[in-house]
């Protein structure tokens, strides 16, 4: 008898919404790679089409926000996060995706994909790390 495991379900978090972004670019250069093996299922978080709240204001669109982008992060299993570098970090709404989402995040493997500025997104990275 032979058991297969579930592949293992990744999201991939755009991390960017700024206008004219390069990170869907990124993203399909990254999942064509990714649907390429049996053993992942990316899905995609994209922080552009999330709308989360800017504040910590606990309102009801706040929350009404978080309820959408949640069941995409807690049924995740690992996650890869895909940042570009702007002004020597990440970007802001990647940060309140971070902030907003504590308990989802716990005791999963995180992997990075940065690009931009003369570091390739390195500082992102670390900043993120």
């Amino acid at each position: 008898m032979q058991i297969t495991e579930a592949p293992l379900a990744v999201t991939v978090v755009v991390g960017s919404n700024r206008h004219g972004r390069f990170g869907p670019v990124v993203a399909d250069w990254l999942l064509d790679r990714m649907r390429d093996r049996d053993d992942l299922a990316p899905t995609v978080l994209d922080v552009a089409e999330a709308d989360l709240p800017t504040t910590f204001a606990p309102t009801t669109e706040a929350r009404a926000a978080l309820s959408a982008v949640t069941p995409k992060l807690a049924a995740a299993d690992a996650f890869v996060v895909l940042t570009p570098e702007y002004n020597h970090s990440y970007p802001a709404a990647l940060k309140n995706l971070i902030d907003w989402h504590f308990t989802e995040w716990r005791a999963k493997p995180v992997a990075f994909v940065s690009y931009g500025g003369i570091s390739g997104g390195l500082r992102a990275v670390e900043h993120l790390r």
